[in-house]
């Protein structure tokens, strides 16, 4: 059985190789490909061997009904959501648990993915990701960090053109199968504001992992 777990972890680091979210590679060049089994079979990342892996951030859809707001658009077969500057009820919200196989140790990065409504040669458009956790135990907090990031849309900013925006979310303070909640706004540009809004369509978390899982719930 033991044999069987390792031929399949080699299989699937060599499946992983060159998959991710795009731009961004599932195993870092920068480390080697160690693999270490445990006793108990739990399958892990030897030393600094480390792998990306990615954890969808799914919309809250309830808080948005009752709101009426953010603005739901269709592009295609795709749909999102409108952000203008700010605005009660203007916002999105999302939140997952920290996974197990993290390696606790690196910084989140939350891609937001999306499209500008208008066209708009090179002009800006600044989003918010505010960010905190909670563990079992805690008194959930009040407040949040927020991360800003201003975006140019390009000499060639037509109506449409997607985005890929992400945010580096400090991991001081989380631990694994902790909630993490994110909120996303958008605030004013510093500068050469975009005319429209910015349509969010949807979010992924990613993250450096150095096992398969956890042996136990």
């Amino acid at each position: 059985m033991k044999k069987l777990l390792l031929m399949l972890a080699l299989v699937l680091v060599a499946t992983l190789i060159g998959c991710g979210f795009p731009g961004e590679p599932m195993l870092d060049d920068a480390y080697p490909r160690d693999i270490y089994m445990t006793e108990g079979y739990e399958i892990t990342f030897e030393g600094d061997s480390r792998w990306y892996d990615q954890k969808t951030m799914p919309i809250q859809i309830a808080r948005i009904i009752a709101a009426g707001k953010p603005t739901r658009v269709e592009r295609g077969i795709f749909q999102g959501f409108s952000l203008p500057i700010g605005g009660a009820d203007e916002e999105l919200f999302t939140c997952q648990c920290v996974p197990g196989n993290w390696d606790g140790t690196t910084d989140f990065i939350l891609y937001v993915g999306g499209w500008i409504d208008t066209a708009n040669d090179d002009k800006n458009f600044q989003l918010r990701a505010s960010f905190e956790n909670w563990g079992d135990g805690n008194v959930i907090p009040a407040g949040s960090t927020d991360v800003d990031v201003e975006t140019n849309t390009g000499a060639l900013g037509g109506q449409y053109k997607a985005f890929k925006i992400a945010f580096t979310l400090d991991h001081t303070g989380i631990l694994e199968g902790d909630a993490l909640g994110i909120r996303l706004s958008r605030i004013a540009a510093t500068a050469d504001e975009i005319a429209g809004e910015f349509v969010v369509e949807g979010m992924v978390l990613i993250y450096r992992a150095n096992s398969l899982g956890n042996l136990t719930p």
